[in-house]
């Protein structure tokens, strides 16, 4: 037999080939399934059993822009904001992962505040199609976030539309029904959620603030015990437990609920509330004070805040200071003392207002030109923001007043109703009863109260207004 060195060669160059595509293909394989886990695990919002098999995957070769959404996902999920960026902020993804990439970028930029970078990163994950239930809810609560609420009500209703069974879509557009309608109509909306995932740690803490809504004690310290359960230490569900003794009058374990939140819920308007309120009927004073001071800073128009806290001064024998907050607004970077109509105090918050047209600003601006007898310019600036910002709750409420102090109250009526469409609360239902009255709507006063007491069973003003007389 002849020995032929080409033969030999092209046998194994062959052989060669072979070896290479079976290495290449386990190696694909196995990079695949790598994908694969952590995609499952990202659907569960467990961003810690994502990051395994994406690290493994990055040391078994997989290109960086193959894995860089789902790694970006999984440190979100896990809180770790700037490993996050580094892989999300070049926005450089595999097209099969790019509307993940951007999803999470924009999801990225909303929780450091960065709202208009969020959308546009919302954008570039719409750029390749219509989205899914995911997608629009996030886009959605951005919205919210940013003011446009009837937007983010039909980004909700698109969210839920595209995947009807989405716990995220159903918790959203349940949080929104509370606002638009009350707690007695979301509830079918978080209880559609659990049938998905009944261990789902948000969606248990929205159901059971709903019921503490609804004075539904027993159910709610099921619920509340049941996310303790399955997320240990969860602060939502002490500082519920927290509000229902407080309710019930165990002041003692309310302020020891409180204290099991280990202060993760300090900058939480509600829980300063309580918290200010518990420590005023332990008679820890200054504490009190404090706490409450705090929350009126923050919101200044939080009528119910400052009343505790003129409370908290008086009860402290601070009665110069009671009189104060009473009179006191907190505009822009200084307070100013609106006392009178002085010209002075009304070019301060002109200034304020100008530097930052919203409607916290022009609250005190309006109400000053108000009181100045200036009602023409008042209600152009009521006007004009609520023009700029026709999904905006408080730009609607904001025009209400207006034309109501200026004896207009069909027009407020309106403005009003526009808002309820968006969220209602005892503070519109008080104002909205006050323009039916004047215009003589009593059926219609009476009408709005009973279906507000129907959602609303614990607010004592609807069960006034349903009263005779």
């Amino acid at each position: 037999m002849t020995f032929r060195p080409e033969a030999l060669l092209r046998g194994l160059l062959v052989l060669t080939g072979t070896l290479v595509f079976t290495v290449t293909a386990a190696g694909t394989g196995a990079l695949q399934d790598d994908l694969t886990l952590a995609r499952a695990a990202l659907a569960k919002d467990d961003g810690i059993a994502a990051e395994v098999p994406l690290r493994r995957a990055l040391a078994g070769g997989a290109a960086r822009s193959a894995v860089a959404a789902a790694m970006g996902e999984a440190l979100l999920l896990q809180h770790q904001n700037v490993r996050a960026r580094a892989w999300l902020g070049a926005g450089k993804f595999d097209a099969v992962d790019a509307r993940r990439g951007f999803r999470a970028l924009g999801r990225l930029e909303q929780s450091e505040g960065n709202l208009p970078a969020a959308g546009r990163a919302f954008d570039r994950a719409l750029a390749g199609g219509p989205g899914d239930a995911g997608l629009w809810t996030d886009i959605g609560r951005l919205r919210y976030a940013g003011g446009q609420q009837r937007e983010a009500i039909e980004a909700a209703d698109r969210a839920v539309a595209l995947g009807p069974d989405n716990v995220r879509a159903l918790e959203f557009r349940g949080e929104l029904v509370r606002d638009q309608i009350g707690p007695v109509a979301a509830l079918p909306w978080f209880e559609r959620g659990l049938a998905q995932a009944p261990d789902d740690p948000a969606l248990l803490g929205e159901y059971a603030a709903t019921l503490c809504d609804l004075g539904a004690a027993r159910d709610c310290l099921t619920v509340s015990r049941k996310l303790l359960e399955v997320d240990p230490g969860n602060a939502q569900a002490y500082f519920i437990q927290a509000t229902l003794a407080a309710r019930g009058g165990n002041f003692a374990l309310a302020r020891r609920m409180i204290g099991k939140t280990r202060r993760r819920l300090d900058t939480v308007p509600a829980v300063m509330l309580l918290e200010g309120a518990l420590e005023l009927q332990a008679g820890n004073r200054n504490v009190a004070v404090d706490v409450l001071a705090r929350l009126v800073e923050r919101q200044p128009d939080n009528a119910v805040a400052r009343a505790a806290l003129v409370r908290a001064y008086r009860v402290s024998g601070r009665a110069d200071l009671a009189g104060i907050t009473q009179a006191r607004r907190k505009v822009g970077a200084g307070t100013v003392m609106i006392l009178s109509s002085g010209e002075v105090a009304i070019g301060v918050l002109a200034a304020d207002y100008a530097s930052s047209p919203t409607a916290i600003t022009a609250v005190p601006y309006i109400r000053a030109l108000l009181t100045s007898g200036r009602g023409g310019e008042a209600a152009g600036i009521a006007e004009h923001l609520r023009s700029a910002s026709p999904g905006a709750r408080d730009a609607h409420v904001l025009a209400g007043d207006v034309h109501l102090v200026l004896g207009h109250p069909a027009a407020a009526k309106a403005d009003y109703g526009a808002a309820a469409q968006i969220r209602i609360d005892d503070a519109l239902l008080a104002r909205a009863a006050v323009v039916l009255r004047q215009l003589g709507q009593e059926a219609g006063r009476s009408a709005l109260a009973r279906a507000y007491l129907a959602q609303h069973p614990r607010s004592i003003l609807a069960w006034r207004l349903t009263q005779p007389g």
